[in-house]
């Protein structure tokens, strides 16, 4: 692995807490090619060579991981003339080989990749059956592939994910430490706002500005009312506050967001008829949140829920 590579590895740390639902099996690559023990060296140097890759698992019969090949193996196989002997002589054995679980999670991938240094890792299940493999770029195919899923508001994602002030890339808001929380737990419509309700109370006894109370209610009740009506009412609501302003973080475990960039558009909506029937649903939403807050960001996967960050900053001051 090249030092440029290692340092797009290692920058990829930064964003823990932005990817830690993502695990071994939602990135590895479960196309692989692999060969047998008994198989020859040679057979898997010309693989590695039309193939372009710089390793290769070794299976039994049941399709265990027993050991792998890799360029270096084939390199001294070469310098030794010993390149049309078997396999099974020269792999790097099983026990020898740092693999990952399905369900480990991105961060310790990450960390794996900086403290090992190896091009790639087979993951397997605990009967040690093989069931992919993980190599660097594996990992950069799926930060890319998330990527489509965030939108910030106001700046490069690249530029506000490393910002200190995001949530969702810093352990300064945690959520043990919210000035604020509130339980969303209902699928009533009608009951939709009642965390923003007792945040606004909150931040009225704090002496905060009402005009600067009121954006943030705007943006909290429309991130709300979202849950309810698209995340089968299940969230959360923190808030923390600041000396410049206040941070409000919304998470849900709902369907997530599709399309982020296509939900952002006025009148996009996917609400139901009869929410819409009652008033809500109008697809105002998200673009109501964009409007309010002076930063934004939304991280969302289909099937695993959506994260909302807003920055409030402290414009006008406290009454």
């Amino acid at each position: 692995m090249s030092e440029i590579e290692l340092d797009l590895i290692s920058h990829l740390s930064e964003y823990k807490r932005i990817f830690s639902f993502l695990t071994a099996e939602d990135i590895m690559k479960k196309e692989l090619i692999t060969l047998t023990p008994e198989n020859y060296l040679s057979e898997a140097r010309v693989i590695m060579r039309d193939k372009r890759i710089s390793g290769i698992p070794i299976v039994d019969k049941e399709g265990k991981l027993v050991g792998l090949v890799s360029t270096e193996r084939i390199i001294r196989a070469l310098e030794e003339g010993i390149i049309s002997n078997k396999i099974k002589e020269y792999m790097t054995p099983r026990e020898k080989i740092v693999y990952f679980s399905p369900k480990d999670t991105f961060e310790k991938i990450v960390e794996t990749f900086e403290r090992y240094r190896y091009g790639r890792y087979p993951v397997i299940d605990e009967h040690n059956k093989l069931l992919g493999l993980i190599t660097k770029h594996d990992i950069l195919r799926a930060i890319l592939k998330q990527f489509h899923s965030i939108y910030i508001h106001d700046r490069r994602r690249e530029e506000y994910l490393n910002r200190e002030v995001s949530i969702l890339a810093s352990d300064k808001f945690i959520e043990d430490k919210a000035s604020f929380r509130y339980d969303i737990n209902t699928q009533s419509i009608s009951e939709a706002g009642e965390g923003t309700a007792l945040l606004k109370k909150v931040l009225e006894k704090r002496g905060y500005h009402r005009d600067f109370i009121r954006r943030v209610s705007i943006g909290t009740y429309e991130a709300e009312v979202n849950v309810v009506i698209h995340a089968g009412g299940k969230g959360l609501i923190l808030a923390f506050f600041e000396e410049d302003g206040v941070v409000v973080f919304v998470r849900d475990w709902g369907p997530g967001i599709e399309d982020i960039d296509l939900a952002m558009k006025e009148g996009f909506s996917t609400a139901p008829d009869h929410i819409r029937e009652l008033g809500f649903g109008a697809g105002m939403g998200l673009p109501n949140m964009r409007r309010a807050a002076d930063r934004l960001v939304i991280l969302s996967q289909s099937g695993k829920g959506t994260r909302v960050e807003m920055v409030f900053n402290l414009k006008e001051g406290r009454d």
